[in-house]
């Protein structure tokens, strides 16, 4: 038995061996062969060969080797090779092999542009357009991308498109763009496929038509566009322009997903926390919300805290869940600020903090909740984390009565009824606590019955006299 597994062993490892070797013979070929066609295009080039050196330039950057490929670029571009000198603006501009030099590699950008060259255009094109070295000019872009986008070039029509989508440089024409970005979309060009995707999908330039516009968004997401294949979920999702289906979001999500884009990230938890078109699985949607949440995405950071706060797909945790609520709520998110708020009145997950509830409820309220204007009332009231304050409990339960919470329409009848923080007005308490019965508040409908007998013996009282 031991000899057979050394015998395999053995064979194994000449098995391996006779690879290595293989696949050294065949590298070995390969560089002999590279180093061959680089000695061919050097007898050339040294003969003054433009298109040798251009192809000497060209193998070397392919190395990474970017100072000798500038070298090569150098002297086929000054024999007026138009690749090249495409090739010699572009490491000018990025400073690879050479000094960066930005009006070096306007130089050569001219020089083959002048020659048609497609790509050069387009990049004067973008020079122009952002203002780097040459002056901000949107005519000028205009002026090189048409030159580019006439010749087919796909990047320059998708940029033209944008020009007379936004009116830069050219009269606003959405019937322009329109006909700039099919060209490119019919090229394969994902961007431009979304932009003509959203033409069609709000009727801009060509007729509105749902079904087109679904066509070029499964052109561009089919290439692996995260931004389409978020677009995609959502119109699966909505319906709009295609059946409902919740799997075909769940699908294009998914590959969004899979790109690290967060809010597909967070649209796919929301379908796994709701079970719409793929197994419910709250695991699924904690681990999608945590990738979204890391990212700083405040919804997910607060929809977190909440699989933490009640143990869904997560162990209960009220410290994680005050961590992610905490995030979300540094952020301006007014449900984080509200459970954070509650979290620390109650001192679950970090110390009871009255002054840090205050802290929370306060930033709430402030942005017109009323569930929150009453929790802050009911602390002035107490004097709960603040100086008792029934001014500051009129003021909060006010806010929080005008957006018809009944229970702050009671308080504030209550507070009306005793002179608390207002003067002592029966008719204000009425007024108060007939508003918080109306939507069915007990307490104030017993409330409203004991106010009505004051008054009633009040008016007897005054009648008498």
């Amino acid at each position: 038995m031991n000899q057979r597994k050394t015998l395999v062993i053995q064979n194994n490892n000449l098995v391996s061996l006779k690879k290595a070797s293989n696949l050294l013979s065949i590298t070995n070929k390969i560089l002999k062969r590279s180093n061959e066609k680089l000695s061919g295009f050097l007898k050339s080039a040294n003969n003054g060969n433009a298109e040798a050196q251009y192809a000497l330039g060209y193998e070397y950057y392919s190395t990474q080797n970017y100072k000798q490929a500038a070298h090569w670029y150098s002297k086929a571009a000054e024999q007026g090779h138009a690749e090249a000198q495409c090739e010699l603006g572009k490491l000018h501009y990025w400073g690879r092999g050479v000094p960066k030099d930005y009006k070096q590699a306007v130089h050569w950008y001219s020089k083959a542009a002048e020659q048609g060259h497609a790509e050069a255009q387009c990049e004067l094109g973008e020079l122009h357009y952002w203002g780097r070295v040459v002056p901000k000019d949107y005519k000028q872009a205009a002026h090189w991308y048409s030159k580019a986008a006439e010749l087919g070039y796909a990047q320059a029509q998708l940029m033209l498109g944008d020009l007379y989508l936004s009116g830069e440089g050219v009269s606003q024409d959405y019937e322009q763009a329109a006909h700039w970005y099919s060209k490119a979309a019919e090229l394969g060009h994902a961007q431009s496929q979304r932009m003509l995707g959203a033409l069609f999908y709000l009727g801009k330039g060509v007729p509105q038509d749902y079904k087109q516009a679904v066509h070029w968004y499964l052109k561009a997401a089919e290439q692996g566009y995260a931004q389409v294949q978020l677009t995609l979920g959502d119109l699966y999702l909505s319906g709009k322009g295609v059946s409902q289906d919740y799997k075909q979001a769940a699908h294009w999500y998914s590959k969004a997903a899979e790109q690290g884009h967060a809010k597909a990230q967070w649209e796919l938890g929301e379908l796994y926390d709701l079970g719409k078109g793929v197994p419910q699985d709250y695991e699924q949607a904690a681990h999608r919300y945590s990738k979204v949440a890391e990212q700083g995405y405040a919804e997910a950071q607060c929809e977190l805290g909440y699989l933490y706060n009640f143990g869904i797909g997560v162990p209960k945790d009220y410290k994680q869940a005050v961590h992610w609520y905490s995030k979300a709520a540094e952020q301006g998110h007014a449900g984080a600020q509200l459970v954070l708020g509650e979290l620390y009145n109650q001192g679950k997950g970090v110390p009871r903090n009255h002054e840090q509830a205050v802290h929370w409820y306060s930033k709430v309220a402030e942005q017109g909740h009323a569930g929150a204007q009453l929790v802050l009332g009911e602390l002035y009231n107490r004097g709960r984390g603040v100086p008792k304050d029934y001014k500051q409990a009129v003021h909060w339960y006010s806010k929080a009565a005008e957006r018809g919470h009944a229970e702050a329409q009671w308080e504030l009848g209550k507070l009306h009824y005793w002179g608390r923080g207002v003067p002592k007005d029966y008719k204000q308490a009425v007024h108060w606590y007939s508003k918080a019965a109306e939507r069915g508040h007990a307490e104030a409908q017993w409330e409203l019955g004991e106010c009505s007998l004051v008054l009633k013996s009040t008016l007897l009282g005054a009648c008498r006299a």
